[in-house]
């Protein structure tokens, strides 16, 4: 099962993506100039902000979903995350619970979802 997260993008995550353009741009431009050291690639800002943010998965069954996958931003999806679970939840109706952590700790947000 996949469970996908979005950012709300605005002033402060364009300012970011921003920044992050020109630096990824100054990178670019020492690399081709032969830059004397491997110099790492700068990180998105997006990353820096979703790789802190995790997910617990449960439901009223108890089945134990393990984390399998997970992505913070990249080209194309720079404040999206993605996280992949097994198994899929059973085919009987109920409630999946979704509870967000931030650097393992849990935030007290709860997302519920109802599985037909």
């Amino acid at each position: 099962m996949r469970v996908s997260l979005a950012a709300v993008r605005g002033a402060e995550t364009m300012r970011r993506d921003g920044q992050f353009q020109a630096a990824r741009l100054a990178w670019a431009q020492r690399r081709q100039e032969q830059m004397a050291e491997e110099e790492p690639v700068p990180l998105m800002p997006g990353f820096s902000v979703l790789d802190r943010v995790g997910v617990v998965l449960n439901d009223e069954l108890g089945t134990e979903y393990r984390l399998v996958a997970g992505q913070a931003a990249g080209d194309g999806t720079e404040w999206e995350s993605a996280w992949e679970f097994v198994p899929q939840p059973p085919e009987v109706p109920g409630t999946l619970r979704l509870q967000f952590t931030l650097d393992g700790t849990p935030t007290g947000k709860t997302c519920e979802v109802r599985v037909p």
